[in-house]
């Protein structure tokens, strides 16, 4: 079971919970990241208009792991290139953010280098979840969107 923190929002709170008879797809990243993750949205949006119209039972909420550089405009416009529908998260709350991280299995950190410049490393998971917040399935980086597509079409049948 994946907490279900609340999480502040300009909607109000956000829980990571699926509509009813849905699924939510949560990921962990950052929106200056140079590759892995608008690959992962990529794959993932990709994996969602392959599944046509039970495409509109599945949320997406990306949680930005670098709070300090993205805004809360700047991770909710990233997120809506992607998905229009979808949810960017911002959590000022260092404790917090680990919480909501770890109970999904994610790791990040952020660290100034040597130059000044900020090193972010993260875990590249796109987490599904169901209307009560349990984890169902987990797909690494490099997961093909063609697999992504069927699994998400069996967990929607399976609901």
């Amino acid at each position: 079971m994946v907490a279900v923190a609340q999480v502040p929002d300009d909607d109000g709170d956000f829980e990571f919970l699926a509509d009813p008879g849905g699924l939510l797809i949560v990921y962990f990243g950052y929106t200056s990241c140079p590759d892995i993750c608008p690959t992962s949205m990529s794959d993932l949006r990709g994996a969602l208009a392959a599944v046509g119209d039970l495409a509109d039972r599945i949320g997406v909420a990306m949680v930005t792991v670098d709070p300090e550089r993205d805004s809360d405009e700047v991770i909710a416009a990233y997120v809506e290139t992607f998905f229009p529908r979808g949810r960017g998260l911002r959590i000022d709350d260092s404790d917090l953010l680990a919480e909501v991280a770890g109970a999904f299995g994610a790791y990040y950190s952020v660290e100034e280098d040597d130059e000044g410049g900020v090193d972010v490393v993260h875990s590249a998971w796109l987490y599904v979840v169901d209307e009560t917040g349990r984890l169902l399935l987990a797909w690494p980086f490099g997961t093909d969107r063609v697999d992504i597509a069927a699994d998400i079409e069996h967990l929607i049948k399976e609901q």
